[in-house]
């Protein structure tokens, strides 16, 4: 393993250099955005104002897609100044994109001025899109001032707990494990794991005695199960940051019993990179209001505080291809709550979960998967769970048996589903071997193919 100062000041600047990145950017971006958390919400909310004007005026110009929208909808760009102006706007796809990806293309950008990614596909649509190099280094210094509120910073020893295979393959390259070693990171795969190989990957985290455990919610959840059945003592640790997945409550309650320390939550997508983080008042995600406009609507309408609603995102630094109020996927609850932090950066309450995560339950109503949780996660007999609904009035229940399950355990399933989601649908429960995970290595504890028309 390496010093952290030496992997701070000497590795990371050189693999830089050497990367073709541009290090005194990177921290001069870094230095700005520590400062302007804690600016006036008046001057985050001008800060946004001239980026969403230029961002606009830039689209129509230069983006086939959004003059042909703008057009066709008669809207003015000059008339779009402010984060309500926004609504005039029709919300962005996934199948949009699909099916526009060349005209979202901003035309005075050569390739060579593009970085090309994908995403995981774990809702079924999988998008590949392109970044603005030129911002590249704005992004990297928002990831990391999150990142720096979990006491996670540049060299600091970190364990990843992971299960994008993407990510899991691209770290098998010789170059991303000697840039790993370098910046004191390790990586263990946990898309497919056994008993024998939690085992061996716990002695590599004792072994290495991170500070900081960044892992997927249920991945960082299912070994800490292990190790707490195991009383396994592991080494003082400063944070678990749990992402790409909902972290529900008693996840996070026995995440913090087994390590012994604080965990917070992290917001991200492959598309946007880090959207909104937790700081140390674990009271909501704070938004990265510099770079992005978060709202969180119902009904083509913003709504109040406390209140939930779909998740629509602007990238406000991501000129190459503008994703304008796009419709990323997910359920928030919405905060206009001041944290108890001091910072005037936007916030949300919470993550709800996909709106693939939400049921649609007696009457229409939309029921979200994380207070189910909860009981599920109590059940004597069941080891692990996935609730599907294809249907309107027919949900499945899969589960694991443990030797403990029976008859008395389906009864209370039933019961769940009944206090939750209403009487008027039928239950079937399903016995299986195993739960799989999706295309990007997220195991769903809830899947709704049904229309969400409501929302």
């Amino acid at each position: 393993m390496v010093n952290e100062i030496l992997s701070r000041y000497v590795f990371f600047p050189v693999w830089e250099f050497f990367s073709n990145r541009n290090v005194f950017k990177f921290y001069h971006h870094l230095n700005e955005l520590e400062k302007s958390q804690w600016l006036p919400k008046k001057q985050i909310e001008e800060i946004q104002k001239n980026r969403i004007q230029t961002l606009v005026k830039h689209a129509y110009k230069h983006v086939p897609y959004y003059r042909k929208l703008f057009d066709k909808n008669n809207i003015n760009y000059k008339d779009i100044r402010l984060k309500k102006d926004l609504l005039k706007i029709p919300v962005l796809t996934k199948e949009d994109i699909q099916q526009n990806l060349e005209k979202l293309k901003a035309n005075n950008y050569k390739k060579n001025m593009l970085w090309v990614n994908r995403t995981g596909g774990s809702t079924g649509t999988p998008l590949i899109f392109n970044r603005d190099k030129t911002t590249h280094e704005f992004t990297r210094a928002v990831d990391r001032r999150f990142r720096r509120w979990a006491y996670d910073d540049i060299g600091t020893k970190r364990f990843q707990i992971w299960a994008s295979l993407y990510d899991i393959k691209k770290s098998k390259r010789i170059k991303s494990r000697i840039h790993e070693y370098l910046i004191n990171h390790r990586l263990i795969n946990t898309f497919d794991i056994n008993k024998q190989k939690i085992s061996e990957d716990i002695k590599k985290i004792i072994q290495f005695r991170p500070k900081v455990i960044h892992g997927y919610a249920s991945s960082v959840y299912f070994y800490s199960q292990y190790i707490k059945k195991h009383n396994i003592e592991i080494p003082e640790i400063k944070s678990v940051i749990t992402a790409s997945e909902t972290l529900f409550p008693h996840q996070r309650k026995l995440i913090e019993e087994v390590f012994g320390c604080e965990v917070f939550e992290e917001y991200g997508s492959r598309e946007m990179s880090l959207i909104a983080h937790e700081c140390k008042a674990h009271d909501g995600l704070h938004i990265a209001s510099e770079k992005y406009i978060v709202e969180v609507i119902r009904n083509e309408n913003h709504v109040k505080n406390n209140e939930k609603g779909k998740v629509i995102i602007t990238n406000l630094v991501n000129f190459a291809m503008p994703f304008i109020r796009y419709e990323i996927g997910d359920i928030a609850i919405y905060s206009d709550k001041k944290c108890d932090c001091g910072r005037n950066l936007d916030k949300i309450k919470s993550i709800e979960g996909r709106i693939t995560d939400f049921l649609i339950g007696e009457n229409n109503k939309l029921v979200s998967g994380t207070p189910m949780s909860v009981p599920f996660s109590k059940l004597e007999g069941v080891k692990e769970y996935q609730i599907v609904q294809k249907e309107l009035r027919s949900i499945d229940i899969y589960i694991v048996k443990s030797i403990y399950y029976s008859q008395k355990t389906k009864k209370k399933i039933n019961k769940i589903m009944e206090t939750y989601i209403g009487k008027g649908i039928n239950y079937n429960i399903r016995a299986v071997k195993k739960i799989n995970k999706s295309k990007s290595g997220k195991k769903r504890a809830v899947i709704c193919k049904v229309n969400h028309e409501m929302w």
